[in-house]
């Protein structure tokens, strides 16, 4: 099988529990079926020594992320998605999967953030999976619980913001997985 997997970061070397999942995760798949990976690399990753990761795949590719956060805070609170799709917006990122879908036509696509739906969204001829370890949610919950005055308001309103971007790009996924959930009674 053909699989585009898209990361935030760099998975390796596996040295926390993101790129540890992450490098495992993707090495089992590629000892089995085609996987191209596209993922973001801050601007002080170290790729060196990286080959001995990317060979298992038939095409491995990042796109540097911009070296500081963009600063229009109030679009950003007005905007119905939250802070991360804005922060990992890219044009090259665009450019790279658009080039990726087009040069390896992969049979499933494989998202590994809600906040990488922009890429893969108009790209409906292959079925899109998320594949999301989801603790935005709780943490905002957590933070809310713990602060008062502003913090609590501003927590608990990133964590309905959170959820509702969640449910508004869930139609462009035919499965979610989650490595964590909310248990509500």
């Amino acid at each position: 099988m053909r699989i585009l997997y898209l990361l935030t970061q760099v998975p390796f070397p596996p040295d926390n529990g993101f790129k540890h999942r992450y490098t495992n995760l993707l090495r089992d798949l590629a000892s089995r079926n085609e996987v191209a990976v596209a993922c973001f690399a801050a601007p002080d990753d170290e790729l060196r020594g990286g080959e001995a990761f990317t060979s298992e795949f038939v095409s491995f590719n990042y796109v540097r992320l911009p070296s500081s956060i963009p600063t229009s805070y109030p679009q950003g609170w007005l905007s119905s998605d939250p802070s991360e799709v804005r922060f990992l917006a890219s044009s090259p990122m665009a450019e790279l999967v658009d080039r990726l879908v087009a040069r390896h036509e992969p049979e499933v696509i494989v998202v590994g953030d809600p906040a990488l739906t922009q890429y893969v969204e108009k790209h409906d001829s292959a079925p899109r999976v998320l594949d999301y370890m989801c603790d935005a949610i709780l943490g905002f919950k957590r933070l809310g619980d713990v602060s008062f005055g502003p913090g609590k308001w501003v927590n608990t309103l990133r964590a309905k913001k959170y959820a509702r971007f969640l449910w508004r790009i869930s139609r462009h996924y035919v499965r979610c997985f989650s490595s964590s959930l909310e248990v509500r009674h």
